[in-house]
């Protein structure tokens, strides 16, 4: 059995987090590009901690609650997919079918229980930093699509929630009607079975297209993803790749030695694709793209794109602009 790749998350998931740092402005964490490109993927946990971030950056944890609020079930990708659904249950039947098909492990299933329905939600155990205020987020625009049928004031009757009361406990538990727990094996929403029955709406148009599925990536090819995502933020170390895995180092060595992969040349490989894509643009300098893949001196990119490519960096441009085409590493 081979080694399971990195959970991945589609990018348009966080978007969200993004149109939130642009409303409330300040020194907000830098969101990956990969955000504007479409169809693109980043490693979940490495999205949890762009959460993690924003809570630390505007200086309160709940801040998943407050993205959460100021969001629409339409601009998540499973929003976009059952936002047609003509009932609450329907809907809810369609995102627990989709829930693993943006975010890698996450799973909604839906369990009766006598007159009562618990609408379960989990992410994967790689998802640590951040899981709290994605955990959050995700209740909020729950809520948010059940009040589509069942009216704006609408509250589920219990609330179980992860891990251990937070310091916005009392918030949490504010919004259900009845009562709250902590220290669940799956964040819960408990309500009566009726409301699934309950019309929908015509579905709003999402505000972007509709994602395709995750791809089906192996090990190295998902780890390959993590590096280009990491290289944006010159993080490309065995400890921070290891982090945006969900994995310890030694558990990522040991996964690295048995796929056959050598991480310094994973390495390279995502520096000379990036560097190759940057050096096709006339308007980048030479030493941008150093500064870019996380050199200090041009010279020694310079050096190590001889390595890569069999040809300088000014070479390879000029070849590129003719249309032809430089070694690679």
């Amino acid at each position: 059995m081979g080694v399971k790749p990195v959970p991945l998350v589609v990018a348009q998931a966080i978007r969200p987090l993004a149109a939130f740092r642009e409303r409330v402005g300040g020194p907000l964490p830098h969101l990956p590009a990969a955000l504007g490109v479409p169809n693109s993927t980043l490693p979940l946990a490495f999205a949890g901690r762009m959460w993690e971030e924003l809570a630390l950056a505007v200086g309160h944890e709940n801040v998943g609650l407050s993205v959460g609020a100021a969001s629409r079930f339409e601009d998540v990708p499973i929003g976009q997919l059952v936002g047609g659904s003509l009932t609450i249950g329907a809907g809810l039947a369609a995102a627990a079918r989709a829930s693993s098909r943006y975010c890698a492990g996450q799973r909604l299933w839906l369990t009766h229980r006598g007159g009562d329905v618990w609408l379960q939600r989990r992410f994967p155990d790689a998802l640590r930093r951040g899981r709290r205020q994605a955990n959050d987020f995700a209740l909020q625009i729950l809520i948010d699509f059940v009040r589509r049928g069942a009216g704006p004031r609408w509250r589920p009757a219990e609330l179980h929630f992860e891990g251990p009361p937070p310091a916005h406990a009392e918030e949490l538990a504010a919004l259900a009607t009845a009562s709250a727990r902590f220290g669940a094996a799956a964040e819960t929403l408990v309500f009566p079975r009726s409301l699934l029955a309950l019309p929908l709406p015509p579905g709003v148009k999402p505000s972007l297209p509709v994602p395709p599925s995750l791809p089906t990536l192996d090990f190295a090819e998902s780890i390959r993803q993590t590096l280009r995502v990491l290289l944006e933020f010159g993080e490309l170390t065995l400890p921070g790749v290891a982090e945006a895995a969900g994995t310890s180092v030694r558990s990522l060595q040991r996964h690295l030695a048995a796929s056959a992969l050598s991480f310094a040349r994973l390495v390279d490989e995502a520096r000379f694709q990036a560097a190759s894509r940057l050096l096709r643009d006339p308007a980048v300098r030479i030493v941008d793209v150093s500064v870019a893949l996380g050199y200090t001196d041009a010279a020694n990119f310079t050096r190590a794109f001889r390595r890569w490519a069999g040809v300088p960096p000014l070479a390879f441009r000029r070849a590129a602009r003719l249309g032809l085409h430089a070694g690679v590493i």
